[in-house]
């Protein structure tokens, strides 16, 4: 890959999409205005899959490989009274079908016939987790099911199309199975692993994950090509179950009245745990995703407020302030951290929302509001522009193989709210980034283009001169 990541211009607008420009493959398209874009993924044939919420129904939107044309956009649930679906997480299977989870509290959410169905998922709350499978070319429902009380924040699909769902649950009734990591809920609020067969039609495993008396959030997942389950969240327990963990106990201080500690857990194909750790300091810790490389090395991302935060062979220790973002790389083996650093300025804040990995290279997204967020390598066609004082900008980073730099890191604003909320990574190394910055966008990033002579050849105003330029602007 090259230094940097090159944007070359082409435009899709709202749900007519046309190109407007395009060179080198690389585009920036404009969703509709009310979408809020929350996951992102991309199939064998670089098409990306946007899910989010719009008004009171989730959606999910494909876009072409060069990102002129909608393929499809499937909506769930309805727009009826106070009611709400949303989608949290998307994955996509080698097929290029989409598999979607989130929350529902609509009772009349379409359920399919013969799917895995909670007949009673409202019982113990207002909302249920849900996960749907769409055809790959049309977008057409294959199965939707309904699974528990709760919120489904991570999916995954293996190399035998069976599909994982991870959340939150304060349901007591989910059917865990003989295996279960936990069979009962430790709390009223925990978190919950299910995996699907490639039907929809039953459960293979489910378990509940927490502590006793303090609640726990999975808030993301991936699967490695072997069938392993990575899981990262955060937990206010300091009985979270632990498992050859390379931090023993939660590094919670009694002086910080909000505490809460990060965790990464790592299941095998066979249902097994190969570890569980805390990680995090003595205030508040936050994972929000986690992906993982062919070595089977696992990338966590979130924020913190702990000024303990583990900083371990990596960029910035020492010297970034929390509130931060955090980067680290567990090994494989789960024995020790590879790296981690926290990723801010002196001042302000900043959050990691999402991360990718690409030949042994995190590449993190998120939002900031640090004047002297670290700035790394070029950014083709940028001249430096003013930041608007106290405002979000969101930030793209490229972490090289050992943490100990930054190959590139550019906080790109210009507007009022301007924020990244998730990253994926295509087959050829290309970035997808969806967030919002005044309307939402999807950018493709490439990654073999010269920042010397790929410059965005989109119209002036459009989302391909946005990120190329630093700027978001309304078209």
């Amino acid at each position: 890959m090259t230094r940097a990541l090159a944007l070359t211009g082409a435009i899709a607008l709202a749900a007519v999409t046309t190109v407007a420009a395009a060179t080198s493959g690389g585009y920036s398209a404009f969703l509709d205005s009310q979408m809020s874009p929350r996951a992102i993924a991309v199939d064998a044939r670089g098409r990306a899959v946007v899910a989010g919420v719009s008004g009171a129904r989730a959606f999910v939107r494909k876009l072409g490989a060069d990102g002129g044309r909608v393929v499809y956009t499937t909506w769930l649930g309805a727009e009826a009274g106070y009611s709400r679906t949303e989608a949290m997480a998307v994955a996509v299977d080698r097929a290029g079908n989409a598999y979607v989870t989130g929350r529902t509290s609509q009772k009349a959410f379409r359920v399919t016939k013969g799917a895995v169905r909670d007949t009673d998922a409202f019982a113990e709350g207002d909302a249920a987790a849900f996960v749907v499978k769409l055809s790959a070319d049309t977008g057409a429902i294959v199965y939707s099911a309904l699974l528990v009380g709760g919120t489904g924040r991570g999916i995954g699909v293996d190399f035998a199309g069976r599909t994982w769902i991870a959340g939150t649950t304060a349901d007591s009734r989910l059917a865990t199975s003989p295996d279960a990591f936990q069979s009962k809920a430790p709390s009223a609020a925990s978190a919950f692993l299910i995996e699907l067969d490639p039907d929809g039609r039953h459960m293979l495993y489910a378990t509940y994950i927490g502590g006793a008396d303090a609640p726990s959030s999975v808030e993301a997942m991936t699967v490695d090509p072997g069938g392993n389950v990575y899981l990262a969240g955060t937990t206010a327990s300091t009985a979270f179950p632990t498992r050859r963990p390379i931090q023993v106990k939660a590094s919670v201080s009694p002086d910080c009245a909000d505490a809460s500690e990060a965790f990464a857990m790592k299941f095998g194909a066979d249902h097994k745990i190969a570890y569980s750790t805390f990680l995090g300091g003595g205030c508040r810790d936050e994972a929000t995703s986690i992906a993982v490389d062919l070595a089977g090395d696992a990338y966590v991302t979130g924020w913190t407020n702990s000024a303990d935060f583990p900083c371990r062979h990596g960029f910035q220790c020492g010297t970034a302030r929390p509130p931060a973002a955090f980067v680290t790389k567990i090994a494989a083996d789960g024995k020790s951290l590879a790296y981690s650093f926290l990723l801010n300025g002196t001042s302000g804040e900043s959050r990691a929302t999402s991360v990718g990995v690409s030949q042994g290279c995190a590449y993190v997204t998120g939002w900031t509001t640090s004047a002297d967020f670290p700035k790394e390598g070029t950014w083709p066609t940028a001249s430096d522009r003013a930041r608007v004082g106290g405002s979000h900008d969101l930030f793209v980073a490229k972490v090289v193989e050992t943490g100990e730099r930054l190959a590139y890191s550019h906080a790109i604003g210009g507007v009022t709210e301007a924020r990244a909320t998730a990253v994926t990574i295509g087959s050829s190394g290309d970035l997808y980034v969806t967030g919002v910055a005044e309307r939402p966008f999807v950018t493709k990033l490439v990654s073999d283009s010269s920042p010397a002579t790929a410059r965005s050849t989109a119209p002036a105003g459009s989302a391909g001169d946005a990120l190329s330029d630093r700027r978001f602007r309304q078209p």
